[in-house]
């Protein structure tokens, strides 16, 4: 069971190895997924046991200060140092690494979930300027059958004019 205290201490030493890319960092070094390492550094996940082991065996020399959590959690940190991922399904019960898994699963969900609805939101839109441009064409192929063809040239080529700033400007859609 991993304390509070040891969670804190866990945070303070990421931030004082001053990582360039901790999330890519931590998770090449302990063997965990790139989405687990970061919801653990942002918080909204706490580190496991599993995790605080290997970033212990593989950063623990690397950090300035000496305290019992580098003790606690390291137990072999020059096989960590030559493979992070030695040992990584050894130490890790099965219960975490199905926890993992599954929250890999909720944020991929997640993700393609958001994407879907950006993609129906754009499909909504390009068919809303389509059915104003289809307006427009009916409305010139009307023009055209009740004007002569000098009075339909400033006409065809306003209606023209005016749709492509309406393209040009972001939501924006013609006739609306």
């Amino acid at each position: 069971m991993v304390s509070e205290k040891d969670i804190e201490q866990f945070y303070k030493d990421v931030e004082s190895l001053g990582l360039k890319f901790p999330v890519a960092s931590i998770a090449s070094a302990t063997g965990f997924s790139m989405p687990t390492v970061s919801q653990m550094l942002s918080k909204k996940k706490s580190p496991s046991e599993g995790l605080l082991k290997k970033f212990y065996a593989y950063f623990g020399n690397e950090l300035k200060v000496s305290h019992e959590t580098i003790g606690k959690y390291s137990s072999n940190k020059e096989s960590a140092k030559e493979n992070p991922l030695s040992g990584h399904m050894i130490t890790m019960s099965i219960e975490e690494r199905i926890s993992e898994l599954l929250d890999d699963k909720k944020t991929l969900k997640e993700s393609i979930q958001l994407s879907l609805n950006a993609l129906l939101e754009s499909q909504q839109i390009l068919q809303a300027k389509l059915s104003a441009t289809l307006e427009q064409v009916i409305q010139v192929s009307s023009m055209l059958q009740q004007k002569p063809v000098e009075d339909l040239r400033d006409s065809v080529g306003k209606a023209i004019s005016d749709h492509v700033l309406d393209l040009r400007t972001p939501g924006k859609i013609s006739g609306k």
